[in-house]
């Protein structure tokens, strides 16, 4: 048994309320800093009540505009309720409403800035800590284990940067822990139940973990919710048929995460523990029907460029960068954006960058936790481990393979599965960092060298070292890697602020890509949407008047032209496109 109240477990306790401290402080510093991407106009948009379609086909064309009249697209208003926000998720129905309907609410009470939309992921991604903390007490029995996880998740690059993302990403986070505690209380709440007379004995194999994980050698205090929830198997299972509602209502993908749910019942535990499974999802699911009438009515105007084809070493490098970002951002030692989710072509790994020798390192102590959590725990717990990965990765990975796509090397659908990862990883270092003497299995005691703890001590401080490196250097920047097609806005904006009352010309149907850059402009740019590539307006006496002669080939730019509006111009021997950023598709448009 361990004493996890000797003085050195106080320290570490202090250390982990210090790591937990620098990681609220990140998710919280600059979080207006970063470009406002072409999601998070969209989160906005819908919000405040307008569709994607409907603000491309009636923002205002063929005049000139100021950015305010753009944003008022971003604001609430009284025209537009609480059934606008609804009616306009309907019509983009892959996104389920619980964060777009708090995130609502959280406008109503403090305005329609940038901090208020991103804050509500912010304050929601702390409850990721307790959730954690609460998870690994279900599936290890260890309060140490649930520490070190929190101090992993509190600094981790990627779950900071989905942190300040005005997306439902942290919420979908949240969630996930959230079910799959309610699943681990409900199956012990069933079988201790069906036997209780051998609380005290050897248990069959999967008829719970109690004992199977005092066989490790960790701490098997159980959890004080354990005492506040009532015993009753029925309510328990009740309890995981709302979280699957909660679930689905945050992020549909979380569909795979409970399926993955159902593969560790059925093959870890009883039959009767199965059946109350399926009666619990199917009931979290009914609740779901109406949106999913409503997905399906819908799903002719669901984006598809998640199933553009990208070649197999560029979703490898993704997913060993994605991967690596859980710890550390590679992203810090490199300017170019790092994946082009449009054309495909990333940045290419260069082993001349230091930084990047802590892919590989990463890799080999993502593979040996994986390895240790399924050799030295029992099957309740690896099996856990390994569908919550798997139920996630695999169905995202394998059609990505097999024929095409970029679902997989979307790091934000995989956010369960990292999660996965992150559990073996606190559960190895919690071991090796000797916070247990000795770890019991089979009957057989291993030891761990003092030189091996020393090592292991160093690898966590690496961790956390790297993560808080990651997050100091991100938190001051502009751009990040996962605003993917929104990376360059801030260069683009910076080449046409340093024009004096600049006008930027962007075709109608592009009107969000627009409104993402409008934030990063000086308030006296102004914007000219064209409509149906008809640039005659351009000539008009009407259009130079209105410019007032202000207006001349050193500040005129044309940001993001459709294949058809870039012909017209280039056609057209009044005008000459030169481009400035090729990136970022920005061009002069110059006067002949």
């Amino acid at each position: 048994m361990i004493n996890q109240y000797h003085p050195y477990y106080r320290w570490f306790y202090i250390l982990v309320a210090v790591i937990l401290g620098i990681g609220i402080f990140f998710r919280f510093y600059n979080i207006d800093k970063k470009v406002y991407w072409i999601d998070e106009v969209h989160t906005t948009l819908r919000v405040a009540g307008y569709e994607k379609v409907e603000f491309a086909e009636t923002a205002p064309a063929g005049k000139i505009i100021t950015i305010e009249e753009l944003h008022k697209f971003q604001r609430l208003n009284p025209e537009r309720g609480w059934g606008d926000t609804i009616n306009a998720l309907a019509h983009n129905a892959e996104h389920t409403p619980i964060y777009y309907l708090i995130t609502r609410l959280a406008m109503q009470l403090f305005g329609s800035s940038v901090a208020v939309t991103r804050g509500v992921a912010a304050v929601i991604s702390l409850l990721v800590f307790p959730s954690i903390y609460w998870f690994c007490l279900e599936l290890f029995k260890s309060r140490i284990v649930g520490a070190i996880a929190m101090s992993l998740v509190a600094v981790s690059p990627l779950h900071i940067i989905y942190a300040q993302e005005a997306r439902q990403y942290s919420l979908f986070t949240v969630t996930i822990l959230i079910s799959s505690i309610a699943l681990l209380k409900a199956i012990s709440r069933e079988e201790g139940t069906g036997n209780r007379e051998q609380e005290t004995g050897n248990r069959k194999q999967g008829t719970g973990n109690r004992q199977k994980v005092l066989e490790t050698g960790f701490l098997a205090k159980i959890s004080v919710f354990n005492h506040n929830f009532p015993q009753n198997p029925g309510f328990s299972w009740a309890i995981y048929a709302v979280t699957v509602s909660l679930n689905l209502y945050s992020h549909l993908i979380s569909i795979l995460v409970l399926l993955g749910h159902g593969i560790y019942v059925l093959f870890c535990h009883r039959k009767r523990d199965f059946f109350n499974y399926l009666f619990a999802l199917g009931a979290g699911i009914v609740t779901l029907i109406p949106w999913i009438v409503i997905y399906l009515l819908n799903s002719n105007k669901i984006g598809g460029w998640v199933g553009r084809d990208i070649s197999l070493p560029t979703l490898l490098q993704r997913w060993f960068i994605n991967l690596t970002a859980l710890f550390f951002d590679v992203q810090i030692s490199v300017k170019q954006r790092l994946f082009d989710v449009e054309a495909g072509q990333d940045w290419v790994l260069s082993f001349d960058n230091p930084w990047i020798y802590v892919m590989p390192l990463t890799l080999i102590l993502v593979g040996y936790a994986l390895y240790f959590v399924c050799r030295y725990t029992d099957k309740p717990v690896w099996l856990f481990i390994l569908t919550l990965i798997g139920s996630t990765a695999l169905p995202l990975m394998l059609p990505d393979i097999i024929s095409g796509g970029q679902r997989s090397g979307i790091a934000r659908y995989l956010l369960p599965a990292y999660v996965g990862i992150e559990l073996a990883v606190a559960y190895a270092i919690a071991y090796h960092l000797n916070l247990g003497k000795n770890l019991e299995k089979n009957n057989k005691i291993i030891s761990i060298s003092p030189g091996k703890q020393k090592l292991w001590q160093g690898f966590f401080i690496a961790l956390i070292t790297l993560g808080i490196i990651s997050a100091t250097i991100s938190a001051e920047a502009e751009t990040w890697w996962h605003k993917y097609s929104s990376y360059y806005n801030p260069e683009v904006a910076e080449i046409i602020n340093e024009t004096e009352n600049p006008l930027v010309i962007c075709p109608q149907e592009r009107v969000s890509r627009i409104t993402s850059l409008s934030y990063k402009l000086k308030p006296e740019a102004k914007i000219l949407l064209i409509q149906n590539q008809d640039i005659s307006l351009l000539d008009s006496p009407s259009f130079n008047d209105n410019i007032n002669s202000k207006i001349s080939s050193q500040n005129l730019f044309v940001f993001r032209p459709s294949a058809e509006l870039y012909q017209v111009l280039e056609e057209n021997p009044s005008y000459q496109l030169v481009s400035l950023h090729p990136f970022g598709h920005l061009f002069k448009l110059q006067r002949e």
